[in-house]
């Protein structure tokens, strides 16, 4: 953000449904029980929590972190370019932050996994922040609404033909 403004905003095809997708042909289970499991168990970031998982033989644990892990590398990765070539625009063009949105953004340790892999700080948008009718939104939420907010905040005019 610049001012209020973002000045780098990407879509990627890298979705929870991808995310999904990977711990079903991992685990070998279905999409409904893939969901429950990448909800349950996330992402296992530490060394001390790998540790732990294999020290308590949670296979799960495990194998759904390692599922979930396939597919964020790539988005890490594109990620980083992004960043990059931001970055080579200007010296007054640095990133210091990442804010992420999605119904993904709310797996278990998905925000250390990132401040981790792009070494700065990454936080989960919440579109509500400056919004005081929306005090009763849940957190959960926050993030998967962002889109939904944004639209809804549009004005006439705000888009020039």
């Amino acid at each position: 953000l610049e001012k209020g403004v973002s000045m780098v905003v990407k879509d990627s095809p890298v979705s929870g449904n991808s995310i999904t997708k990977a711990v079903m042909k991992n685990m070998g289970v279905d999409q409904k029980n893939a969901e429950k499991l990448k909800i349950q168990n996330g992402l296992l970031v530490t060394p001390q929590e790998k540790e732990a998982a294999l020290s308590a033989g949670n296979k799960e644990a495990l194998g759904v972190s390692n599922a979930v892990t396939s597919v964020l590398k790539d988005l890490a990765s594109e990620m980083k370019k992004l960043i990059e070539f931001y970055s080579m625009q200007g010296q007054d063009r640095q990133v210091s932050r990442v804010l992420i949105s999605g119904g993904s953004a709310n797996i278990k340790n998905w925000l250390a996994y990132f401040q981790k892999e792009l070494n700065m700080t990454v936080e989960r948008l919440n579109p509500f922040a400056r919004i005081a009718a929306a005090e009763g939104v849940p957190e959960d939420y926050h993030a998967t609404l962002a889109v939904a907010a944004g639209l809804a905040m549009r004005r006439v005019g705000d888009i020039k033909e």
